[in-house]
């Protein structure tokens, strides 16, 4: 590839698809010394579970069970990355929201990230039809090249 990019942003969910784009995220990042990697996890915001958690319990503080849904995406962040933490430092970043192409945007724009990578999805092909598929929406609407791997 003769595209020098500087800052790589990989966004994953965890899936197989997503760990083989963390992996060519890794690699480029490795062929190219000085260029900065970033993960991010985007973990959903307020399942119907977690708001059956909240409303049973009585307990009414959104932004402590915000926090500690961010708290699990974090030590599932570094479950994913630690194989690779060995090969170059990269950047966790987990972010709480209910559209997940919207931060991975936003955290790319923010860290002035040049190139995304990211699976073709990470979801059964069931799930991406009820939610649609992020990797679309993020192609869509990037102001930077996506590498999307199958």
């Amino acid at each position: 590839m003769d595209a020098c990019f500087s800052h790589i942003l990989v966004a994953t969910d965890g899936s197989e698809r997503a760990d083989k784009a963390l992996a060519l995220a890794v690699k480029m990042a490795r062929e190219r010394p000085g260029t900065r990697l970033s993960a991010i996890l985007v973990v959903h915001d307020f399942s119907t579970a977690d708001f059956l958690e909240v409303v049973s319990t009585m307990h009414t503080d959104f932004e402590q069970l915000r926090q500690q849904l961010a708290d699990k995406g974090r030590d599932r962040l570094f479950g994913l990355l630690r194989p690779h933490a060995v090969a170059l430092p990269i950047d966790p970043i987990v972010e709480v929201s209910d559209a997940p192409h919207a931060a991975i945007l936003a955290t790319a724009r923010r860290l002035g990230a040049d190139l995304i990578v990211m699976a073709s999805r990470g979801h059964g092909p069931a799930a991406s039809a009820l939610l649609g598929s992020q990797t679309l929406k993020v192609l869509a609407e990037a102001e930077v090249p996506v590498l999307v791997v199958r």
